[in-house]
């Protein structure tokens, strides 16, 4: 580069190099969502707003009837193992898995949720079981129209994903996306299913299915951890081609999969990773911020599967579309699907 005679100077040409710099990661990647995890009290959730939380993950249970009833974990939960005791969740504001202090009323809850200043994104996980049959369908309704009314009712502006932790629940994750998709905040919702660990294909083609509001999580419990890289990247490439718009996991290798460009993590310690988020310069999504819709389907296998319950074989994983699985009880109390 010379001065003069029509050619550009050095001082442009270095400008040029710096404009032609990569930006920095933290700068061009998507929000972040710092997910407080198993917020089933007021006391978990005013706890989890004030350590740094934008996002929380709460366990929604049901009754015989598939009506929606409380907030509460139940059995073992990440309580029931050693846990620090600074900055966790269940050594300041969560007293157990279950019981007093550790649950409240769905629709009271949903209504504290609202009120909330500065929540982008609620996960409802969906305490359901395969054996319910009709009653899966059933409570995945339910709890739609109880969110559209008490959530979003009450002025809640982020978005919901609506999970169930496998795909064997298929029922209650469709009927809840089929019943939010004729209600006036159909756009906040999104769907998930979340503990099928690295099997990022099967959930985002189960997904295919029926909704381009698709979400995929991993992970089970800090009291048993585990890695997740490879359904992670999957997640991540798939959000770059338009099969999902959102991702996440559950408390584990934060910065690792920070690094990998999952979307949030469910944590424990909201507080240690709105540290965390703030030394990586990570911006936090706000209520207003945008999650993508799929624009790319993901195709299904043409198979089927069948589990055995009490008087019976039921469908665990339906045929692909315009198809139909035929069950077999092949003895031993174990079925097959074709």
């Amino acid at each position: 580069w010379t001065s003069g005679g029509g050619r550009a100077s050095w001082r442009d040409g270095l400008l040029l190099l710096l404009l032609a710099k990569p930006l920095n990661s933290a700068q061009t990647r998507d929000p972040f969502y710092i997910i407080a995890h198993m917020t089933n009290s007021p006391h978990s959730l005013d706890w989890a707003i004030r350590e740094g939380a934008n996002a929380v993950e709460a366990d929604i249970q049901y009754d015989g009837y598939g009506n929606p009833t409380e907030f509460e974990h139940r059995g073992f939960c990440d309580c029931s193992c050693p846990h620090p005791g600074s900055y966790h969740i269940c050594s300041h504001s969560l007293r157990g898995c279950s019981g007093r202090g550790a649950s409240a009323s769905a629709s009271s809850h949903l209504r504290h949720m609202a009120r909330l200043p500065g929540l982008a994104l609620i996960i409802l996980d969906g305490k359901v079981d395969p054996k319910w049959g009709d009653r899966l369908a059933t409570a995945g309704a339910n709890l739609a129209r109880l969110v559209e009314r008490e959530l979003f009712g009450n002025g809640y502006r982020g978005k919901v994903v609506i999970s169930a932790g496998k795909i064997n629940c298929f029922e209650y994750v469709y009927a809840a996306a089929r019943t939010a998709s004729g209600f006036r905040n159909k756009d906040r919702y999104y769907f998930a299913f979340d503990q099928e660990g690295d099997k990022y294909s099967s959930v985002a083609a189960m997904l295919s299915r029926f909704t381009r509001k698709r979400a995929f999580g991993t992970g089970i419990s800090a009291c048993a951890p585990g890695t997740y890289y490879s359904g992670i990247r999957q997640a991540v490439a798939g959000v770059r081609s338009g099969q999902i718009g959102l991702t996440y996991i559950l408390d584990a290798g934060q910065r690792s999969y920070i690094n990998l460009g999952v979307h949030g993590i469910i944590t424990n310690r909201p507080g240690l990773l709105k540290k965390l988020a703030g030394k990586l310069g990570l911006r936090l999504a706000r209520p207003g911020d945008a999650i993508p819709i799929a624009r790319a389907d993901v195709s299904s296998p043409n198979n089927c599967d069948c589990d055995y319950h009490k008087g019976g074989c039921t469908i665990s994983s339906p045929a692909p579309p315009f198809k139909a699985c035929r069950c077999k009880y092949k003895g031993f109390w174990t079925c097959g699907g074709s």
